[in-house]
């Protein structure tokens, strides 16, 4: 019985460990903003735990809308998450606005070309 026990908390200490992000990779990031002088511990915990926060909204929200159209295209559903799956969320979601410079979504080159021809059209 406690060697069931010892498992669980064992693996789900493990679980922890994989879930959070390395701190002292957080901390270099933000070391590298020539603004920051001074970081405190909690600043740097608080950063990596909204950044955990982050990503998690933005995988589950693209596997969410993945899920919605392939089930409406009556597709195979795929099981892993695709760039154009994240750029497509994020093209689509407001809140995710600041990340559009980040994660663009792909342009083909006939439709860049046609893109441009149309600005220069108008700008004439």
């Amino acid at each position: 019985m406690s060697d069931s026990l010892s498992s669980t908390s064992t693996s789900s200490s493990a679980a922890k460990r994989y879930q959070s992000l390395p701190l002292s990779r957080v901390k270099t990031i933000m070391r590298s903003s020539p603004d920051v002088s001074a970081i405190s511990p909690q600043a740097i915990q608080l950063t990596a735990h909204s950044a955990k926060l982050l990503i998690t909204l933005l995988l589950k929200t693209s596997y969410e809308t993945k899920m919605k159209t392939k089930k409406s295209k009556n597709t195979v559903l795929r099981r892993e998450l695709n760039y154009k799956d994240l750029a497509t969320v994020v093209s689509h979601n407001r809140r995710l606005d600041f990340l559009k410079d980040i994660i663009p979504e792909k342009i083909k080159v006939k439709h860049l070309a046609t893109k441009s021809t149309n600005k220069n059209v108008v700008n004439l």
